[in-house]
């Protein structure tokens, strides 16, 4: 893109570049997902495989016996309540009946035999209720004892099953960090070639006219990279890593920048010199000219000369611009130590 491009076609292929930027994320950040797809490590059969299959079982059967366990408690603790409520119905009939009862004797008359009856049904009911709660409460308390047997065993067990467990789990830690690893290596393997040669394109050809899409492909690239990079190391080394690269960028950048400023670029130095005669300035120390500085002019800070006779037609012309002002005739500007 020339400075000289319409400024409204300069910004359109800016922003077309930026789109382009994020269209290369998009489109990497595709193919890379693909390669998830490789199979990870499944941890049942890390457990699997590292557990005993009889520990395993027994503590099954034994959580199914807790389960029945726990059912059945629940069930003695529903007759339990039932009869306890039972008891306190058949007492209170039994005193109502009681209290009838004696005042029938202390009003010197016998018991009626409907009385007498009511007195003994409430009786056998109590009793009765009295049993049925004695027997859900044994039935309870053996359940406990029955509980509290199988929850040792689970403990032993438990103290078994454990170490196994740890160490089909490091196992399998390790074997997933293998593939985070080597999912890395897949990515990478595909993302950097990516990156180096399209940054060996833009070196190659600084001044072809499809720079702002070797750039996108870079940035584009380079941001996978560092995705990549954070999705699959550790933190401990990715911060190292990344330090690294952004000052081996950083340094890049420097030293780019040093030698173009030593031995800047043709364009890039005309382009400097251009603007410095624009502005009425020395291109090599920056002291300002008067206007009527005449045909020749040599600037007083630096000693580099400005402007000179023009060997075509004799007019004053700029001296390190290539072409005279006036008839456009060609020179080579003299080279001025930086």
């Amino acid at each position: 893109m020339k400075d000289s491009s319409p400024a409204g076609m300069r910004w359109t292929i800016r922003l077309l570049s930026v789109v382009l930027f994020f269209l290369f994320i998009w489109l990497l950040g595709f193919i890379i997902g693909d390669i998830n797809d490789l199979q990870r490590p499944n941890h049942q059969s890390f457990y699997d495989a590292g557990v005993d299959a009889e520990l395993t079982r027994a503590q099954e059967e034994f959580n199914a016996s807790l389960e029945g366990i726990r059912v059945d408690k629940a069930r003695q603790d529903g007759i339990k309540q039932n009869r306890s409520q039972a008891m306190e119905v058949a007492r209170d009939t039994w005193a109502q009946a009681q209290k009838v009862n004696q005042f029938e004797l202390t009003a010197g008359r016998l018991p009626s035999d409907e009385l007498r009856e009511e007195l003994d049904q409430a009786h056998e009911r109590y009793i009765s209720a009295q049993a049925t709660f004695e027997e859900a409460n044994t039935k309870a308390a053996n359940l406990s004892a029955q509980e509290y047997a199988i929850r040792q065993n689970l403990v032993t067990l438990e103290s078994q099953v454990q170490p196994q467990r740890e160490e089909a789990y490091a196992l399998y830690s390790a074997a997933d960090k293998d593939h985070e690893h080597t999912l890395a290596i897949y990515k990478l393997s595909f993302i950097i070639p990516v990156f180096l040669l399209a940054a060996w394109a833009l070196a190659k050809k600084r001044e072809s006219i499809y720079r702002p899409i070797l750039k996108a492909l870079i940035l584009a690239s380079f941001l996978q990279v560092g995705v990549v990079m954070f999705e699959h190391f550790d933190a401990e080394y990715f911060k190292y890593i990344a330090l690294t690269v952004a000052v081996l960028i950083v340094l890049g950048f420097l030293v780019r920048l040093l030698q173009s400023s030593a031995r800047p670029r043709p364009d890039l130095l005309l382009k400097q010199r251009r603007e410095s005669y624009h502005r009425n300035t020395c291109p090599e120390c920056t002291y300002s000219y008067p206007d009527d500085h005449g045909n020749e002019f040599t600037c007083p800070a630096c000693g580099t000369g400005l402007f000179a006779n023009c060997n075509s037609c004799g007019g004053s012309r700029h001296n390190l611009l290539p072409f005279c002002i006036h008839c456009g005739s060609e020179e080579a500007a003299p080279a001025v130590s930086v």
